[in-house]
């Protein structure tokens, strides 16, 4: 097992086809077909599955795309310690209220190459502190959920990307078996919800959908993470309302995302910068574009 077939692998997974991923690679079909073939052949298992509308990975391919990210993150990160040391760099900070839109393979492409010319920063941020970070410099970009107030000052909310608000229900449960779910049979479980202090619009907004509804589901309150709240949801604790896009970061969950009957919402992610932002950071919002599908 080498690197160039981990590449590979992940280029296969990322764009769901041979086809596609020699593309984005910019290699020939043989080539990539014939890595991820010896790929399978030393680990003696299927890593793909392969169909007339691309490919997808298998239980052993999701496990592998797991710790395939981790080998290529830590190189990388070994990469950037090491040059670091070696001259002084510019720093590019991003805030973020969830980190899975910056993992997306696209975006991640972009933030890998930002690496090797600047520092990139990377930290969580709450909404109502956003402002104040991007104008005392703490942060060059914030990504946070519109609408975004904040106080006078000169600050420019840019949108980046629409994300669909959908049921995350556990795998095993009924509810997974429908394509779409209603909103009262949601009522019925447990909600599993992050604090309100993490982000009060979003979770007034989700409990708003219930209350114009008249319901009122019991709700279990997790950790900010969304991760932590599709694990409390994978282990049967109840269901959320979550972000599809952002979610689907966490595909090795037991979780299905399923349709809201009557439910026509999303959440819009937007970009806040000071005007007139530097190349980088235009180059982590135009990335971040490309992962909408809308966009397309």
């Amino acid at each position: 097992m080498d690197l160039r077939q981990l590449r590979y692998f992940l280029a296969v997974v990322d764009e769901q086809g041979f086809r596609a991923a020699s593309r984005a690679l910019h290699v020939s079909q043989p080539p990539l077909t014939r890595a991820v073939h010896e790929l399978e052949e030393e680990l003696g298992v299927t890593l793909l599955a392969r169909g007339h509308e691309g490919a997808e990975p298998t239980p052993a391919g999701k496990r592998l795309v797991r710790h395939a990210r981790k080998i290529l993150a830590a190189l990388e990160q070994a990469r950037v310690d090491v040059r670091a040391m070696g001259r002084p760099r510019d720093v590019l900070r991003v805030g973020h209220v969830l980190p899975e839109y910056l993992s997306h393979p696209r975006a991640a492409r972009v933030l890998a190459s930002l690496r090797r010319r600047v520092s990139l920063e990377v930290t969580p941020v709450l909404p109502r502190k956003a402002g104040q970070a991007i104008r005392s410099g703490a942060l060059d970009l914030a990504l946070v959920f519109l609408p975004f107030e904040h106080d006078e000052g000169p600050l420019i909310a840019l949108p980046v990307l629409t994300d669909e608000l959908v049921a995350a229900v556990p795998a095993g449960h009924a509810l997974a078996q429908e394509t779409r779910v209603s909103l009262a049979a949601l009522a019925a479980e447990r909600l599993v919800l992050f604090p309100r202090r993490a982000m009060p619009e979003r979770h007034d907004e989700i409990l708003g959908h219930f209350a114009r509804g008249r319901l009122m589901p019991r709700i279990e309150t997790v950790g900010p993470s969304l991760r932590e709240a599709l694990s409390q949801v994978a282990a049967g604790r109840g269901i959320s309302l979550v972000p599809r896009r952002a979610s689907e970061a966490h595909a090795d969950l037991a979780v299905a995302l399923r349709p809201v009957r009557q439910l026509s919402a999303a959440w819009t992610l937007a970009a806040v910068v000071r005007p007139d932002p530097p190349p980088q950071v235009l180059a982590v919002i135009r990335a971040l574009r490309r992962t909408d599908p809308r966009a397309a």
